[in-house]
């Protein structure tokens, strides 16, 4: 049973990720990972909930499944929510770095722009869509015309050559 409540959930996939970027924006989050965030999420905790001997119907399992999906949505917002007084709370009190600590962060941006010259042009662009642009892996596979698996290795190995380049 749960496998064709899977299936009847992908199927609903494009129109619950429409209404989480709705219930999101209002809450002013417009990013579409956090949208793929919450209906991922609510997908686990309806397979998780879904009793072994219900049916689905239509209209009711969507309803429940939108409620479901609303709420995760708020639960975002209130983490992101608590998390951004947080650091607002930390900026406050902090005082302007020290002179060492700026000339420290140039040394490392400074290495950081030389790691990312030494990248190949595909992975200068994967690292521009995934980290500058914030795009998810689904858009950037339609970007650049590869599959997803290959775009989780470039990522793998994108950031061990950063981080060896980084740590020398």
């Amino acid at each position: 049973m749960c496998c064709r409540l899977t299936v009847y959930l992908f199927e609903q996939h494009a129109c619950h990720i429409a209404y989480a970027k709705g219930v999101l924006n209002s809450l002013g989050m417009t990013s579409y990972q956090d949208a793929e965030d919450a209906v991922s999420n609510t997908y686990a905790k309806c397979i998780a909930k879904w009793p072994a001997d219900a049916k689905i119907v239509p209209g009711m399992t969507d309803a429940w499944a939108r409620k479901i999906l609303y709420n995760e949505c708020m639960n975002l917002g209130r983490t992101r929510g608590r998390r951004r007084e947080r650091d607002d709370d930390a900026l406050q009190t902090t005082t302007a770095p020290a002179q060492p600590d700026v000339v420290l962060q140039q040394e490392q941006r400074d290495k950081l722009a030389q790691a990312l010259a030494q990248l190949t042009p595909e992975e200068q662009e994967f690292v521009r869509l995934r980290y500058y642009e914030k795009m998810s892996y689904d858009e950037i596979s339609a970007k650049m015309a590869r599959p997803k698996p290959f775009l989780y290795e470039l990522n793998r190995r994108v950031l061990a050559k950063l981080r060896s380049q980084m740590d020398d």
